[in-house]
């Protein structure tokens, strides 16, 4: 992800600069809750993984040491493809929120 970060952000740790992109990307391309949130683990890594819409992924790399946040990557493709290339690439399924619905409140 290429997206300039602003110089009052730039100064802060790198976990908070991919944060602060995460949390910019969001407000821009994915402003509803996502429908779908897994987890892959490779090693010391996570990826969690949160699908907006049929092909629309925002994925956030986490770490068990620190800086625990990694790495923001936005991935358009369906879902069912970011995963069979995540296992291909060696991460191993953790969990899987599985589609979420509306709920009626």
């Amino acid at each position: 992800m290429n997206q300039k970060i602003p110089p009052a952000i730039e100064d802060l740790r790198h976990g908070t600069q991919v944060l602060y992109l995460w949390a910019t990307w969001q407000k821009k391309h994915a402003p509803e809750r996502p429908v779908r949130t897994t987890v892959f683990r490779k090693g010391d890594y996570r990826l969690v993984v949160h699908q907006y819409g049929a092909s629309l992924c925002g994925i956030l790399k986490l770490a068990e040491v620190k800086p625990r946040v990694r790495e923001f990557h936005e991935w358009r493709e369906p879902f069912q493809k970011v995963h069979s290339k995540l296992v291909k690439r060696g991460w191993a399924l953790v969990s899987d929120s599985g589609e979420v619905g509306h709920v009626a409140h």
